[in-house]
């Protein structure tokens, strides 16, 4: 989950939600981000892979920490374009 926010904040050096990706890169982030997150849930799929569900807290937890991750990697891009900006 954390690269797929990475793809969606390093894509442009505007801030993210100043900056709509297309709706391709959009859509398919979206799937694979739910994909990942339900199919733990999916029963037999679930059991070939070997793979358990998380539970609530766990799975809210992990929404937070991707969340602070997208924040501060936002933080970093702009520290690092406002860098380059100053060394040009």
């Amino acid at each position: 989950l954390t690269e797929l926010v990475v793809v969606l904040i390093l894509r442009t050096r505007m801030p993210a939600w100043k900056s709509r990706p297309s709706a391709t890169l959009l859509y398919s982030t979206c799937a694979v981000a739910v994909l990942a997150v339900c199919l733990p849930y999916s029963g037999g799929i679930a059991r070939v892979f070997g793979l358990a569900p998380l539970s609530f807290p766990l799975l809210l937890s992990l929404i937070l920490i991707v969340a602070a991750y997208a924040l501060t990697t936002e933080f970093a891009k702009h520290r690092a374009f406002k860098s380059l900006t100053k060394a040009a």
